[in-house]
């Protein structure tokens, strides 16, 4: 069984999905990636299938357009990994993730970690503005959640900020609402979690860079 499943869905995005694979497959052997091409209509599903030949980490499922909800679930059916990650066809990975939350995820048997992402604003190409979250370290059995939600709650409900069990979201029938499709999709995932009183694990530390580029799947047009 691969560590780590990472599910991308994949929809118009030929100027951005070799950078966010590349920056996943450097984490180690251990890992699937699963590229979910949402019914593209540019070159995105062709790269897709160019680095999946390359590498047999690297899986792609090509589909007609049903939106990020149903790309996301599409790659959550197909996911075999323990754990499963959610990474935006535009934003990448900073080294690390594998080795750091997988190791804290098996230290305290955590069906959450969740970690620290940084906002970049990009114009031109170029980084005009960055933020970060913000929140301590923790740890948390599922006895203890409800009393700690408040401190739990402050790692942000963005879904590519943490990795989760996948036994987990099975058992309890997690999986994104696919009638959502004009955002707050990860508010309704991470929620369905949290009321299954998940043991958690919080690591402050930044390993995802989500972009502010406007794609179908962004903040411009979410179909």
């Amino acid at each position: 069984m691969k560590y780590i499943s990472f599910a991308i869905p994949c929809y118009n995005s030929e100027a951005y999905m070799e950078k966010a694979i590349n920056s996943i497959l450097v984490g180690g052997e251990d890992v699937e990636i699963i590229v979910v091409n949402d019914g593209s209509k540019d070159g995105s599903g062709k790269i897709c299938d160019q680095l999946a030949a390359k590498d047999t980490r690297i899986k792609v499922i090509h589909k007609t357009n049903g939106g990020i909800c149903s790309a996301r679930n599409a790659g959550l059916k197909e996911a075999a990994g323990e754990y499963i990650a959610f990474c935006d066809n535009d934003d990448i990975y900073l080294p690390g993730l594998l080795e750091d939350n997988y190791a804290l995820a098996k230290k305290y048997d955590a069906d959450v970690v969740r970690y620290s992402r940084s906002y970049r604003t990009v114009k031109d190409g170029k980084v005009i503005a960055e933020e970060k979250t913000s929140f301590k370290a923790g740890v948390y059995s599922s006895s203890q959640f409800a009393a700690n939600f408040d401190q739990i709650n402050k790692a942000g409900e963005g879904i590519w900020a943490g990795i989760y069990r996948r036994a987990f979201l099975q058992k309890n029938q997690i999986d994104f609402d696919e009638t959502m499709k004009f955002g707050y999709e990860d508010l309704d995932f991470i929620t369905k979690i949290y009321l299954c009183s998940p043991s958690v694990v919080l690591n402050p530390k930044t390993y995802y860079v989500d972009h502010a580029i406007c794609t179908q799947y962004k903040r411009k047009d979410r179909h």
